[in-house]
């Protein structure tokens, strides 16, 4: 599966999602643009971005053809707080669907 990690993401956590291939928004090119234009840019290049945006999915035009969203929410935006979403996240990816939205809550 091609993935794509927003900017909010440490692009150290490409390393973590083992099988996948990961781009990141620095490897792209896309840093500092609206949420908007990455889901317009990656519709038919990637097929999921992953963010920790909690508005990303507000704030960006979601279309059932582009590709789904899935929203991590750890305590904090570190690399020790976002792996331990990882068997969820590696889970809720063998299952999605193209423009919805995912939730995985680690703050708990």
């Amino acid at each position: 599966m091609k993935l794509f990690l927003d900017e909010c993401v440490i692009p150290r956590f490409s390393a973590l999602l083992v099988g996948h291939e990961c781009t990141t928004s620095r490897e792209a090119g896309w840093l500092t643009l609206p949420d908007d234009e990455v889901i317009l840019r990656a519709k038919g290049r990637f097929d999921v971005i992953i963010t920790s945006d909690r508005r990303f999915a507000r704030q960006a035009n979601l279309t059932p053809e582009g590709p789904a969203v899935v929203i991590l929410r750890a305590r904090h935006n570190s690399m020790s707080h976002l792996s331990v979403l990882v068997p969820r996240l590696l889970e809720q990816l063998r299952d999605v669907r193209r423009g919805a939205v995912y939730v995985i809550d680690g703050r708990g």
